[in-house]
């Protein structure tokens, strides 16, 4: 016997509607709700889906044939024409696997010695302990240590060596006539003097003088011609200029010598 509750709800309650499986009257719990129970959602009609498959035309790697194929899916779908040949095609692979599984299970013949086969395996393993060895930089002796690159007694030879191949090289050069002009430029009275390379300085105004526009060729740096390329402070070390790159010019010998201590702006 069912006993009527009805009067318990009031006229804001939910309405009640019947499952489509089992055809009995409930209360949905949600707006979209349909049927009453887990169980009835599992048996609810599944929609069948219409798929469609595009035709391919493919080599069957079987057969050897040019077919046209409606390809639906599997390992072999795109290789195989076929059910049947993909079956075939599959057998023949794993009979493949399996041969070449028995030829690796196979104990090859011992044409080496045995005595020979030894000393080899004996000289693969010095190499490989050689190569996690670290050597010396100076000596090239084995070290020993964890953290060390160079035996204490190398370390004095190694930087006489080192020190040797830098004084050989360019940029000693270049750093040795930077703090050459700076040391003079400091005991000619400037206050603020920088480590400036000449070059830079004769390559930046492209070996040409500011004060008459002559061209001073590199190759007469350092010779006593009218146009051989000199340094020049714009505001002479005299008058408080500064040895910085923004008061350095390219000038000709000529002009160098014409203007002297005097100021650019007032010549």
């Amino acid at each position: 016997m069912t006993v009527d509750n009805s009067a318990c709800f009031s006229s804001f309650s939910k309405p009640m509607i019947n499952c489509p499986i089992c055809l009995i009257a409930f209360i949905p719990r949600q707006k979209n709700s349909v049927y009453c129970s887990r169980a009835c959602h599992n048996k609810k009609p599944r929609a069948k889906r219409n798929r469609t498959y595009k035709l391919q035309y493919i080599r069957c790697i079987n057969c050897k044939e040019i077919k046209g194929i409606e390809v639906k899916g599997g390992n072999h779908a795109k290789l195989c024409c076929s059910r049947k040949c993909g079956f075939e095609w599959q057998a023949h692979i794993s009979s493949e696997i399996s041969r070449l599984r028995a030829i690796g299970l196979r104990t090859k013949k011992e044409l080496i010695p045995v005595k020979v086969i030894k000393e080899l395996n004996a000289l693969k393993r010095i190499k490989a302990k050689n190569k996690s060895i670290r050597l010396c930089i100076g000596c090239h002796q084995q070290i020993f240590e964890k953290y060390m690159r160079i035996h204490p007694r190398c370390v004095s030879a190694y930087s006489a060596e080192k020190k040797a191949e830098y004084k050989t090289t360019d940029a000693y050069k270049n750093s040795k006539k930077a703090n050459r002009v700076k040391r003079k430029a400091i005991q000619r009275g400037a206050t603020v003097a920088d480590s400036i390379n000449p070059l830079l300085i004769l390559d930046r105004d492209k070996w040409k003088c500011y004060l008459c526009g002559v061209k001073t060729p590199k190759e007469l740096r350092g010779t006593y011609l009218d146009n051989a390329p000199e340094l020049d402070h714009v505001i002479p070390l005299s008058k408080g200029g500064l040895h910085v790159e923004s008061n350095l010019r390219c000038a000709c010998r000529k002009c160098n010598a014409e203007k002297s201590d005097q100021i650019y702006q007032l010549i």
